[in-house]
């Protein structure tokens, strides 16, 4: 899935800036959609709700219109906690630690973590939830031109994502992302 556009389009109203009502649509045609297993939370930005307080209102909406497993919004460690706290709610687990969501992080290329993404990706390990580490490389500005090069660079900054969560909870699940783009100059 895609996380944080801005806006919506489609063949009957064309482009427009998101809502949450466009969001409870995204998720509700993805958990009609058989091919598809996952959804997204931050499927679309609700653009003219407070940015303090929209990420609850999207992560609601995944949970309330969809029963399929799914991305969390934790773009920092309390957006992060407070995903983990909905979704033990919603799934009847209060005070364990199954795994109940996937957050993504990602580096910033050349291998930086910055706070937000370390701080979100150790609430998610520290409570068993999945993190996806996806480093997010340019090809040609902040990775390799070569393929090779490229794929060198994106294993390690993913790896030293793996390597940090496995630090904070051994065994803490985590995925492989990869988002892997060329600059044209």
């Amino acid at each position: 899935g895609v996380g944080g556009p801005p806006f919506l389009s489609d063949l009957d109203e064309g482009r427009r800036g998101g809502t949450l009502e466009g969001h409870d649509t995204i998720v509700k045609l993805t958990q009609a959609a058989a091919p598809l297993n996952c959804a997204q939370s931050g499927a679309c930005e609700p653009t003219k709700m407070p940015v303090e307080t929209r990420y609850l209102d999207m992560e609601y909406s995944t949970i309330r219109w969809s029963d399929l497993p799914y991305t969390t919004y934790g773009t920092s460690g309390p957006k992060a906690l407070d995903g983990i706290e909905m979704a033990r709610i919603a799934h009847g687990h209060p005070d364990g630690d199954p795994t109940l969501l996937m957050g993504v992080v990602n580096s910033v290329s050349p291998l930086i973590w910055d706070f937000r993404m370390v701080d979100a990706m150790l609430a998610w390990a520290e409570a068993n939830q999945a993190t996806i580490v996806t480093p997010f490389l340019l090809g040609g500005a902040t990775a390799p031109v070569s393929v090779a090069g490229g794929l060198a660079q994106q294993v390690a900054e993913a790896l030293s994502g793996v390597a940090l969560i496995q630090t904070a909870r051994p065994g803490a699940p985590c995925l492989y992302g990869s988002f892997f783009q060329a600059t044209d100059m």
